[in-house]
């Protein structure tokens, strides 16, 4: 399982026959075949999935809350729960983490969460197989869907729409963490995010 943080959005794309939802992680496993140049459309990428899943023992999911515990109490903030469980490469919704806080909170002192409350409910969520993330495949249908003719780029102007509006809104600091680790300038001197590379680059780090 990689530990690495990573941005988490919502793409939700509609059109006459489908309607899709996707949510980036870093916990699945791609094997990459990755050729692209920046400023040309001629792109060929392959992205393979494992649909293996990863599962956290209690030691593991106590451990991840332990570094943000900075009082050194076994409690954490509430607004960290959404951190803890990205630091253990799951990828909760927003739906997810204000469910997470209405089991878990320490409603004697507000905005509070206690170890011994907060470690059954997430060991057990994550034996339900809450928290996944979405697939390669589902990754690259997604992107596509705003990518019509195929070039292998979305300008950041049209992602910043997408993420801004649809789905989960971004706040302003996640979305330039997305587009600080997705986005490249080309030959032209417009930005552009090269979402089969950005996909291999989340899926691998």
């Amino acid at each position: 399982m990689s530990n690495a943080t990573v941005p988490t959005f919502t793409i939700t794309t509609s059109n006459a026959t489908t309607t899709t939802s996707v949510v980036t992680s870093s916990s699945s496993l791609v094997q990459p075949n990755t050729s692209m140049a920046v400023g040309v459309s001629t792109q060929s990428t392959t992205v393979a999935l494992s649909s293996s899943t990863s599962t956290c023992t209690a030691a593991a999911i106590a451990d991840a809350f332990d570094i943000f515990d900075h009082s050194g109490n076994r409690t954490i903030d509430v607004r960290e729960l959404g951190t803890v469980l990205r630091y253990l490469g799951y990828v909760p919704s927003q739906a997810d983490l204000r469910e997470l806080a209405v089991n878990v909170e320490d409603h004697e002192a507000t905005g509070t969460v206690h170890l011994a409350a907060f470690l059954p409910y997430v060991e057990n969520a994550i034996s339900e197989y809450k928290y996944q993330p979405a697939s390669a495949s589902e990754l690259l249908s997604a992107f596509r869907a705003l990518d019509p003719e195929r070039t292998g780029t979305i300008s950041r102007e049209c992602m910043e729409s997408a993420l801004r509006h649809d789905g989960e809104p971004f706040e302003d600091e996640e979305l330039e963490e997305m587009m600080s680790a997705a986005a490249v300038e080309t030959a032209t001197g417009t930005t552009v995010i090269p979402y089969e590379l950005y996909i291999n680059k989340i899926l691998f780090s």
